[in-house]
């Protein structure tokens, strides 16, 4: 059994926060927690509950595989592409994006 990496963890968070442009204070407000439990976590001091986990992941567009298990977060950047052009559109043209990418998908090893 793996052992988690709190610091490794933080790490990522820090890194995340930053490249949004975030604040450890403006995270905090975000999240619902204080900026020193914000710092905490970042240095990896502390453990965080899973409600907590699930909203800074959130917040940073982050996927809790890649925190937790260190699996990559490009599946999850696909993702929140897809998201984003699915709420630029009208719903009609959202439900016309979900039904191409599922036609592509399923004739994917055709193309």
């Amino acid at each position: 059994m793996n052992d988690i990496n709190y610091s490794e963890i933080g790490n990522k968070i820090k890194q995340k926060r930053r490249e949004l442009g975030y604040s450890q204070e403006e995270l905090a407000e975000i999240c619902g927690i204080s900026a020193s439990y914000i710092g905490h976590i970042e240095r990896g001091s502390k453990k965080m509950s899973i409600p907590i986990a699930v909203s800074i992941a959130h917040a940073l567009q982050l996927s809790l595989d890649y925190l937790f298990l260190d699996a990559s977060d490009e599946a999850n950047d696909i993702l929140l592409s897809v998201q984003s052009l699915l709420k630029q559109g009208t719903p009609s043209q959202a439900d016309t994006l979900l039904k191409t990418i599922k036609i592509l998908s399923e004739n994917i090893n055709k193309l």
